[in-house]
């Protein structure tokens, strides 16, 4: 594992991945705004709604304005990694044939499947967050909490997304690394990598663990 994170930070830093992943990240920034302003009226109200059991205004107030902050960030981070699924296929490629040129890339990710399973990750992630959302606000144990909901939403298509690319598309990542790989959610700029670094880092635990045969 510790080779993988190794080779997966000197992946991340080259300038094809960071122009890769800042373009994402300019995308998914205006989608966030446009959301948001479109649908503000119903957030509000449903997050009104969610802290109607609060004794004061002052605190429903203070606390309406910190989870609309929350799901602003959150649903940001949400379309990073959607777009960073669907679209990262060449760089996953050319990534993986500098390393093993020996083992060609030759699957083709269905991009039907690659959106059903990101959507199904985020849906999944975004029950649980409103599910545990008191307890988010508990120091570190809010963080770790946080930290697992965040490795739900990109274990599954980060397999997914490698996996296809070596006919292994039922291949299945590690909770460690998905959950290593989102603690970069934690800190601002850094965070718009987290998809990327995820898919990278599992890419060199999977070709290390089993090298796929590719038919000719």
């Amino acid at each position: 594992m510790i080779s993988s994170i190794i080779k997966t930070f000197g992946d991340i830093l080259s300038f094809k991945v960071v122009f890769f992943v800042f373009k994402i990240a300019i995308f998914s920034l205006i989608a966030t705004i446009a959301i948001m302003w479109g649908m503000w009226g119903i957030i509000s109200s449903l997050i009104s709604s969610y802290l109607s059991f609060m004794p004061w205004d002052w605190l429903q107030v203070s606390s309406q304005t910190l989870i609309k902050a929350i799901f602003g960030y959150i649903l940001f981070i949400s379309l990073i990694s959607i777009n960073t699924s669907i679209w990262s296929d060449d760089v996953i490629k050319d990534i993986s044939l500098r390393h093993y040129p020996d083992i060609a890339p030759n699957g083709k990710p269905n991009i039907l499947k690659v959106v059903f399973i990101n959507l199904k990750s985020t849906v999944i992630f975004l029950l649980l967050f409103v599910l545990a959302l008191p307890l988010i606000f508990i120091p570190v144990i809010g963080q770790i909490i946080m930290l697992y909901l965040w490795s739900i939403q990109i274990k599954e298509p980060t397999a997914y997304d490698v996996g296809v690319l070596f006919g292994k598309p039922d291949a299945k990542s590690s909770r460690t690394l998905a959950m290593i790989a989102s603690l970069f959610n934690y800190i601002p700029i850094v965070n718009i990598f987290a998809p990327l670094f995820a898919t990278i880092l599992f890419l060199h635990d999977f070709m290390g663990k089993q090298p796929p045969k590719i038919t000719e």
